[in-house]
């Protein structure tokens, strides 16, 4: 996997990956300049978590519900802006 401008992609790593939930950082290790799955890892403070799935997502429409999910959340605000 080898990510552009506007790509997105959903990894999924081995358990226990401890403090992936709370990370405010993650690194992700790659292998000949492109990330795999079984190969690479997501790097959380000093654990490694393996990459078992890497699955591409469509970016765009997942701006798309979260604003749509915001406006959803908050439908005051949108009255506000007129």
């Amino acid at each position: 996997m080898a990510a552009r401008l506007n790509e997105a992609y959903l990894l999924t790593v081995d358990p226990p990956c401890q403090d992936l939930r709370w990370a405010q950082k993650i690194g992700v290790t790659s292998t000949a300049n492109s990330v795999s799955k079984r190969f690479d890892s997501v790097v959380v403070g000093k654990f490694k978590c393996r990459i078992n799935e890497i699955r591409p997502i469509d970016y765009k429409k997942y701006l798309a519900d979260k604003r749509r999910r915001r406006r959803r959340q908050n439908p005051e605000a949108q009255e506000h802006r007129g």
